[in-house]
């Protein structure tokens, strides 16, 4: 709740509202992006294309499977049982993980060799190993589009 003045017939009275005062949801807001960008142990989507899709751009446009090559539309119909759309992981990582340690989870987890990874976030490719999750505008809960090149993948992926 906050107080606020208003004014009635020419003299003003204190008023308690509801609500957040402007100056706490600034705060709020404030502290929750800094949460989204420092984060430990949080999921991050990981959403596998075909390799002749084209990339999603930062406004988030996904082409329907038939059309784009991607492997799963973000408005398909799914259970509700909680269990991920085809063609999309879950990671778990924390924002002061480098990159090359994701790319090592993906390959350790799903067998997509570090080789034959391109990931991207918002339609630009993440190559930078050496540097960190949140330095390269990753956070909690984002998605990274995976294209697999089955040049550098291992036997088992080329076989798939």
């Amino acid at each position: 709740m906050s107080l606020n003045s208003v004014e009635v017939s020419g003299s003003s009275a204190a008023v308690w509202t509801r609500g957040a005062c402007a100056g706490c949801m600034s705060e709020k807001k404030d502290q929750s992006e800094k949460d989204k960008k420092s984060f430990e142990n949080k999921p991050v989507m990981i959403m596998q294309l075909a390799s002749n899709a084209p990339v999603p751009d930062s406004s988030g446009n996904e082409e329907d499977a038939n059309e784009g090559g991607v492997l799963v539309s973000s408005t398909a119909r799914r259970s509700s049982r909680g269990s991920a759309a085809r063609g999309q992981k879950t990671a778990i990582v924390s924002s002061g993980d480098m990159l090359g340690k994701l790319r090592l989870q993906l390959y350790q987890e799903h067998n997509f060799s570090p080789l034959g990874q391109r990931l991207y976030l918002g339609g630009v490719e993440l190559s930078e190993n050496e540097s960190t999750l949140e330095s390269l505008g990753v956070t909690a809960g984002c998605t990274i589009h995976l294209q697999n090149d089955k040049r550098g993948a291992s036997k088992a992926e080329k076989t798939k």
